[in-house]
């Protein structure tokens, strides 16, 4: 996805300091309008003005659209494309400083992991990859199974940004290894895919789909996208936690059958328990592969689907933990410890934080 253009506001008043960015992309042939907020110096929300894909034309006038929006309730244009030439070579300068100053710190301190620093260690890995350091790949590699399991996600999220070749038997040994969890091997299979050639992927791939129900097996991989519809909805007629989870895998292997079947389903899917979860593993995956139309439908989605649940809802005070209220199946209204939205059984799903 190349960036074509991008305007940066600032909104401060009172006790208010935010921040609102919006981008124009181009993804094959077509456009789309993204936009990050939050407040200054916080991690940044993400959405998008566009569910799929549009023309130029009407991305400039969406882009254009929003940014007048907040300039009309308050906020200031602080930067855009149109920078002089002057400014530009001052900046450029400056980054080359900065960013090299920034880089040793990060190879310094992945070469010292054991040693007492406020930096944790999963965020320096974290940033390496966005950074795409590639001097860090062999210093990420040494670092597998050393931590936690988030130690191993944040490393094979960065490996599939800049890793090579090498990379790619460490990950492969973080995919296939049993006792790693789901989402470690979930993340080490998208990094394999962004690294491997097109017959290795085409393998994965075929594993991934080996696993599949009996019943949806052959129409993923030699129906018609017809056929598979039809099986799909009939298995998703019980939509129970393990049935829900095969559209993280549908994802994974998304062929020329199973993805024109997949979108409209992104599009209709409710943002109910068994069904929300796989729903967001797929935006991280498709923001990871910046696939923009999967990450516009689900981000469209999050901004206009009604939460089920607000959050904070009001403390116990005999067990200290968050309750949060929402109307169960039967239409009464019920409360229930925020904890329980981690059980495989889970009453809800998508809360006004999510």
């Amino acid at each position: 996805m190349k960036l074509i253009r991008q305007t940066q506001l600032h909104f401060r008043e009172g006790n208010s300091d935010k921040v609102y960015e919006v981008d124009l992309c181009e993804t094959d042939g077509k456009f789309v309008v993204n936009f990050r907020y939050g407040r200054r110096g916080a991690n940044l929300k993400e959405g998008t003005k566009t569910a799929t894909p549009v023309s130029m034309a009407q991305a400039e006038t969406i882009f254009q659209k929003l940014v007048d929006e907040k300039t009309g309730k308050g906020y200031r244009v602080v930067s855009s494309d149109a920078v002089s030439a002057q400014l530009q070579q001052k900046t450029v300068v400056s980054k080359t400083v900065d960013d090299d100053a920034r880089t040793k710190a990060i190879l310094d301190r992945l070469n010292k992991p054991n040693a007492k620093h406020k930096w944790k260690l999963e965020r320096v890995i974290w940033r390496a990859g966005e950074l795409k350091i590639k001097e860090a790949a062999p210093l990420l590699i040494n670092l597998i199974g050393t931590g936690n399991a988030l130690r191993d996600y944040c490393i094979a999220w960065s490996l599939g940004w800049y890793g090579d070749d090498d990379s790619l038997t460490p990950l492969s040994q973080l995919y296939f290894n049993p006792n790693s969890p789901e989402f470690v091997k979930r993340i080490a299979s998208e990094a394999i895919m962004k690294l491997s050639d097109e017959d290795d992927r085409r393998y994965l791939k075929d594993r991934i789909a080996s696993l599949l129900p009996a019943e949806l097996r052959d129409s993923a991989i030699n129906g018609t996208s017809e056929n598979f519809s039809e099986n799909l909805r009939a298995y998703l007629q019980n939509p129970t936690p393990e049935h829900c989870e095969v559209l993280t895998q549908l994802y994974s292997i998304d062929n020329e059958f199973i993805r024109p079947v997949l979108l409209p389903l992104l599009r209709t899917i409710p943002f109910r328990p068994n069904y929300f979860k796989p729903l967001r593993h797929i935006f991280k995956m498709a923001e990871y592969r910046h696939d923009a139309e999967v990450f516009g439908i689900i981000a469209r989605r999050l901004e206009d689907e009604k939460a089920m649940y607000r959050y904070p809802g009001f403390w116990l005070s005999n067990w200290g933990v968050p309750n949060v209220g929402f109307i169960n199946e039967n239409g009464q209204y019920e409360w229930i410890t925020l904890n329980s939205i981690k059980a495989k059984d889970a009453k809800i799903a998508y809360g006004s934080k999510q």
